[in-house]
C-alpha cells in the first residue's frame, strides 16, 4: 500500500547497468522511482557524492582503460577510505570480450 499514496517513497533499489552495443559502451542508472538515466560515468550508494566529484573532474569519454582505472581507484578511495584493489572487483566489457581486471592492474 505504501506506493499507492503521493509523497511516500516506494521500496526499490538503484542499479548501474553497463554494456556495449553497436554505438559503443553504455552506462545506465535505474532509480527506485523507475527513472532510467544514461551516463558516461556515475556513482551510487554510500559515498557516491565524493566519488562523483572525482569522476566529474577527471573522467573523459573515450579514455583508455589504464587512465580510467586510476580514476576509478581515486573515486573509490574518495568514497570509501578502506577501498583497496584487493576488495574491489572490476569487469571490463568490450564488444569482443568480458574479462575480470586483476587487483594487480588496479595498483597505480
Amino acid at each position: 500500500m505504501v506506493t499507492q499514496y503521493a509523497g511516500v517513497r516506494p521500496y526499490g533499489v538503484g542499479l548501474l547497468v553497463g554494456g556495449v552495443d553497436e554505438d559503443g559502451p553504455k552506462l545506465f542508472e535505474t532509480e527506485p522511482s523507475g527513472t532510467l538515466i544514461e551516463w558516461h560515468a556515475q556513482s551510487i550508494g554510500r559515498g557516491a557524492e565524493k566519488a562523483r566529484k572525482v569522476l566529474e573532474k577527471d573522467f573523459k569519454p573515450g579514455m583508455e582503460l589504464k587512465p580510467g582505472l586510476k580514476i576509478l581507484m581515486a573515486a573509490m578511495r574518495a568514497a570509501e577510505k578502506d577501498a583497496s584493489p584487493e576488495n574491489i572487483e572490476v569487469i571490463e566489457v568490450s564488444r569482443k570480450d568480458v574479462k575480470r581486471i586483476p587487483p594487480s592492474e588496479l595498483k597505480g
